[in-house]
């Protein structure tokens, strides 16, 4: 088998890392839009203007929001700031890159024998190429 240029497996990388991290973030596809609402509504469950006025409240008046909240219908988990952080990994096209490029490197890296810096920089990349072009789709 002839070697495949390096060059071309760069790009190929980056765009294997651009259309996985679009299919974890964005797609409508049932086994993966399923988990990714379940987790945006538990862990994610307030806008950012009812984030603002949380933040403002003290314990009680927080447990009687989301007890409001619940009544209306919906199943929200208890809102903290690590939920949403984690929330927001599984939503951001520049966040969700950054671990599926690193999942492509490392079998990039074992697959061809690439040293250290060259697979760093090539997962950078792919995840930067990621990030500008999700910036350029539409919603």
């Amino acid at each position: 088998m002839e070697a495949v240029p390096i060059w071309l497996v760069i790009v190929l990388v980056c765009l294997a890392t651009h259309r996985v991290t679009r299919f974890v973030t964005r797609d409508a596809f049932p086994l993966v839009a399923g988990p990714r609402r379940w987790i945006e509504n538990r862990w994610d469950p307030f806008d950012d203007a009812t984030w603002t006025k949380w933040r403002g409240l003290n314990r009680k008046q927080r447990r009687e929001l989301v007890h409001q909240i619940r009544e209306q219908g919906s199943n929200i988990g208890w809102p903290n700031v690590f939920g949403r952080s984690l929330a927001y990994l599984v939503t951001c096209d520049w966040c969700t890159s950054i671990w599926v490029g690193a999942g492509l490197i490392a079998v990039t890296r074992w697959w061809l024998g690439w040293d250290w810096l060259l697979a760093a920089l090539v997962w950078l990349t792919a995840s930067t190429v990621t990030g500008l072009i999700a910036q350029r789709e539409p919603e």
